[in-house]
């Protein structure tokens, strides 16, 4: 008697998943910082020695400065598990580079939940249709979502929050079917999690899932009993997770005021600000467009649609009505939508071939559709994670040139704060410039217009006369060369990748 069954493995499912996990891993053990990674870091160092201190009896110790940030508690739980792991190889083997706890920080807060996001999708792919073209669709594109894999690589909240929200809408699925113990925990779990994860993303979750909760319970579809367990279970649960910032609750308050009013946003938020970014809404225009013409398909068969797509359809609205309408933008604040974006376009794909008879044509159809979502996407993605760890020798060269031109000390280097006018910089003794293009403050070089500028935050990250100093030195200043790596994306802001470098020596410091 065989104790264990054999399973049947579809080695085309078995591949997708792969080349999920490839794009989204490669690169990411890459030894710089990449944006906001210092509040995860940080935030799970506090939270080891908070747990050290309680458990050994010593008290709580004051971590408000390390652990209390406008980013939830959760991810800084998976932080602090990938920390944990490095401190524990220290004392075990007594060496490890510098950026080893950030590759371990990295893997747990956003590797692994974006893997697990992937499968979610396909679970939930498989709620809305049986067809096996569809499921491979959404996996291929997944794999070149390009924001959506970039955010992978980095100890942010977005994997995270992404996860929340597929896995919550599938739950949410489960839950109209069946309302036993183990569905209504699983999907105020998923809730709860995006809560901690990012309040703002977890409470238009939240009330989504209950508006449509409500619906249904008109519709009798569940009783109230089951409805209010889902309610009390989330708001428990949350409580759980947000324990540590409890006793920092005043704190936290504050960092949500301060990011809801004072934050100083250096694009506006608008209604067309996220098609602006490159790449669009995050995936490109070909992903877009498609997913877009599919929507309007399943809107206009919506009777026959509505019981499958009703939930994603409403995220996708409601998501980016709050990002149009939102203080700031932020070019990875869309990434919750991008799965959705993936289900339709996979969709789109699987409709082409639908309409198509003669097998060869269907297959090429299905083949080209997906090449053009994903082509350009796939190109940057590739860019970006040679990037992130090639050793380029564009930059010996670099560093030879500013040796030879004694531009060390005296060097004006892409910002200075204490810089606040042109005046300012042409009385300092700075002699040669080193800037940077595809700077995230600067929107001129990022072609983004200039109405979506908040000129007076921005001046509070750069300087009030940064901009105006890179533009008289790009006019005035003699540039002696551009460095330009052999791998590099303009579809990124983060200062982890390397990008062009342009020296400028100013006219009358060039020897003859």
């Amino acid at each position: 008697m065989k104790l264990l069954r054999r399973k049947n493995i579809n080695p085309i499912l078995a591949a997708l998943f792969l080349l999920n996990l490839i794009t989204r891993s490669y690169g990411i053990w890459f030894q710089r910082m990449a944006w906001d990674e210092e509040q995860f870091y940080f935030g799970g160092k506090g939270l080891l020695r908070w747990s050290y201190n309680l458990f050994n009896g010593h008290g709580f110790s004051d971590i408000s400065s390390d652990l209390i940030s406008i980013y939830g508690v959760a991810g800084k739980y998976l932080a602090a598990v990938g920390l944990a792991l490095h401190e524990l190889s220290l004392s075990l083997f007594g060496y490890g580079a510098a950026y080893d706890g950030f590759v371990l920080m990295r893997f747990f807060s956003s590797l692994i939940p974006s893997i697990i996001s992937v499968f979610l999708l396909y679970k939930l792919a498989k709620r809305i249709s049986d067809s096996a073209m569809f499921h491979y669709a959404v996996l291929f594109l997944s794999a070149f979502a390009f924001r959506w894999v970039e955010t992978a690589h980095y100890a942010v909240p977005d994997s995270l929050t992404t996860m929340s929200v597929i896995w919550a809408i599938l739950e949410w699925y489960n839950f109209k079917s069946r309302q036993n113990i183990s569905v209504i925990l699983r999907l105020s779990l998923a809730i709860a999690l995006a809560l901690a994860a990012k309040i703002n993303v977890g409470l238009l979750l939240w009330g989504l899932i209950s508006a449509f909760s409500v619906y249904s319970l008109i519709k009798k579809v569940y009783t109230c009993r089951h409805f209010f367990f889902v309610q009390i279970f989330t708001m428990v649960l949350t409580i759980i997770l947000y324990l540590p910032y409890l006793f920092y609750l005043d704190l936290y308050i504050e960092e949500i005021r301060f990011h809801l009013f004072e934050f100083p946003y250096v694009i506006k938020g608008h209604p067309l600000i996220y098609f602006i970014f490159k790449p669009a809404m995050g995936v490109d225009w070909g992903l877009l467009l498609f997913a877009l013409l599919a929507l309007g398909i399943v809107v206009w068969r919506i009777k026959e649609r509505f019981r499958l797509w009703s939930l994603p359809i409403f995220w996708l609205v409601v998501f980016y009505l709050y990002l149009s309408l939102s203080k700031g933008a932020i070019a990875r604040w869309e990434i919750p939508l991008i799965p959705v974006l993936i289900l339709f376009g996979g969709y789109f794909a699987y409709l082409i071939q639908l309409k198509i008879r003669q097998k060869t044509l269907k297959t090429l159809a299905f083949s080209l559709a997906l090449v053009v979502m994903s082509l350009r996407p796939a190109y940057h993605i590739l860019q970006f994670d040679l990037g992130l760890v090639y050793e380029d020798s564009v930059w010996v060269e670099l560093s030879n040139d500013l040796k030879s031109m004694d531009c060390k000390e005296n060097r004006f280097t892409d910002f200075e704060i204490l810089m606040y006018t042109l005046d300012d910089f042409l009385k300092s003794d700075k002699q040669c410039a080193l800037i940077r293009d595809h700077w995230y403050n600067d929107l001129y070089t990022n072609e983004i217009p200039g109405n979506y500028e908040n000129s007076g935050a921005n001046e509070s990250f750069i300087g009030r006369g940064t901009l105006e100093i890179r533009k008289y030195i790009r006019e005035n200043w003699h540039k002696v060369g551009t460095f330009t790596p052999k791998f590099y994306t303009t579809w990124t802001f983060n200062p982890a990748l390397r990008y062009p470098a342009d020296l400028y020596l100013c006219s009358d410091c060039i020897k003859n």
